[in-house]
Order: structure tokens, then sequence, then C-alpha cells
């Protein structure tokens, strides 16, 4: 937290500040607890994210969404970007973040017109679902 300079810090920087289920905070864990697994990580993708990938054939990049990336702690939603020095930042090092490509919205569909599990809010399921 405090090599970025605080809380604050980290607020401006990818909107909030990093808890223990950010990636950004797993992978800095990792390489002060178990520096040997560090140094094999080449890349970073969401693990869900990899598994659609794998599941979807293995080609192209794999694709997140602004929500789930927004979790990583590397994510700038003010940028509209990944801040790769962040990830560098926890790493200790430069990695490739793989899944740089964000999902589009289903056309329609608005994040206020769909509520959690895919239902809309007042509780009937989106059509296709």
């Amino acid at each position: 937290m405090e090599e970025l300079g605080g809380p604050a810090a980290w607020a401006e920087a990818v909107g909030s500040v990093p808890v223990a289920s950010f990636t950004v905070t797993k992978l800095r864990w990792l390489a002060r607890h178990e520096p040997g697994s560090a140094d094999r990580v080449r890349s970073v993708v969401l693990p869900h994210d990899w598994l659609t990938w794998r599941l979807g054939g293995a080609a192209g990049q794999a694709t997140t969404d602004r929500g789930d990336a927004s979790g990583t702690g590397y994510w700038s939603p003010a940028q509209g970007r990944y801040r790769d020095d962040l990830l560098e930042l926890a790493l200790g090092r430069r990695v490739d973040l793989w899944a740089q490509a964000l999902a589009r919205p289903r056309p329609g569909v608005s994040a206020d017109r769909v509520g959690r599990g895919g239902r809309r809010r007042g509780g009937a399921p989106e059509r296709g679902r």
C-alpha cells in the first residue's frame, strides 16, 4: 500500500483501496511469501476469464468485463485501461497482462436494467437466459 503512496493514492489510481480479495494484493503476497513461485509468473489472467477462453476454443485473447477488471486492483476506470505499472509494483517486475480485452455489453441491455444473476430488477429473467 505504501509503495504507491497509501490508500488515497490507490483510490485515485484505480478508484478503490485494494483489499485481500483483489488480484494485485494476491500477487503481492505471492511475491513476498513465495518468491520462487512469483518468479515463474509469466502472464496474469482472471481464472474465470481463462476458463471461458478455454471453453470457447482457446482462440484469440481472453476477455473480461469492466466489473471484473475493477476488482483486480490494476484497472483504472478513469483512464479506461489496465495499469501495468501497478502489476509490476505487485510482483516486482514486468509481466504480460494477458486479458486486456474488455467485453462489450449486449445490445439493448444496460447495467441498470439487469440485476444479479441476469434477472431484471423486479425478478423477471432476461429473455434468452
